[in-house]
């Protein structure tokens, strides 16, 4: 009889990977909150554009430039990329508007319901096979989710976009993982959306609508009602003045490079900031 074979060493890094991840991934909210004056479109396309370069750059110091030669000649892997590429854009895009919005929550939901996603995937579409003991805690999960979305009140919508482009981007990366490399992937992923990042941000510029802060530059009220339309008062009816408050800042008025004010204090003012918008939203739309 043939010995059984030993199964091999559970390795820890991708579970210490894993765990940094998602660790760096959850403070992402209050970064978002300093940009509140910049829409979630704006915002994403900066990170297109501000991703791409440097991961052109590492390529070229590492000289695998080549490694892009090779995924252009093949059109599926190129294909498989940029869809991969439209998935994870209209991730982050959800994502982004869901914390500028007051769906945090809802937004964290997603990423909670994305594992359960992946394991649907996995065992339709892959073939893989789960044990007892991985089902009893797909189950579980599967009723938190339900416990959680019921407790919302209605269809969160943001979470179950989240987790489905997610999971989705997974099985296509799963597709081309064997052949292409993560930091090539990344590259040609963000480089089949990088042209409408540049248009869009090209179009901000030149219709004088980017929140690019500008020395000695305050934002009139006509600029704040033509970048935020949703919280401009309805005609026939008046918008609630918020209380002004020494302590925080404007929302629209550019700090100087001298500015010596804590982080703090900056990350107190975007989180009032974005609490206001919400309240002037909901005050707005309330008969």
């Amino acid at each position: 009889m043939r010995p059984p074979t030993p199964s091999p060493a559970l390795n820890r890094n991708g579970l210490v990977l894993g765990f940094g991840a998602y660790l760096l991934w959850g403070f992402l909210p209050l970064y978002f909150l300093l940009l509140t004056p910049a829409t979630p479109t704006e915002i994403i396309a900066h990170r297109v554009v501000w991703s791409l370069v440097p991961c052109v750059a590492v390529l070229a110091l590492t000289r695998s430039l080549g490694t892009l030669r090779t995924v252009l000649r093949s059109r599926r892997t190129l294909l498989t990329l940029s869809g991969a590429g439209a998935l994870l854009t209209t991730n982050w895009l959800v994502y982004v508007h869901a914390v500028l919005s007051g769906h945090t929550v809802d937004a964290a939901l997603g990423y909670y319901i994305n594992p359960l996603v992946t394991v649907i995937i996995a065992v339709v579409l892959l073939g893989e096979r789960l044990r007892r003991a991985q089902w009893v805690a797909l189950s579980l999960g599967a009723a938190a989710v339900l416990v959680i979305s019921l407790g919302a009140g209605g269809l969160p919508w943001i979470a179950l976009v989240l987790a489905a482009t997610f999971g989705t981007y997974g099985l296509l990366k799963n597709r081309t993982g064997r052949t292409v490399g993560a930091l090539t992937g990344l590259t040609v992923e963000t480089a089949a959306v990088a042209p409408l990042a540049v248009g869009y941000l090209g179009w901000l510029a030149a219709d004088g609508r980017s929140c690019r802060p500008r020395r000695g530059h305050r934002s009139s009220p006509a600029d704040v009602r033509r970048r935020h339309p949703a919280t401009a008062p309805e005609r026939g009816r008046s918008a609630p003045v918020p209380d002004a408050n020494p302590a925080v800042p404007d929302r629209g008025a550019a700090l100087s490079r001298g500015d010596a004010r804590s982080p703090m204090v900056g990350l107190r003012a975007g989180v009032a900031g974005a609490r206001g918008a919400v309240r002037r939203r909901a005050a707005v739309r309330s008969p």
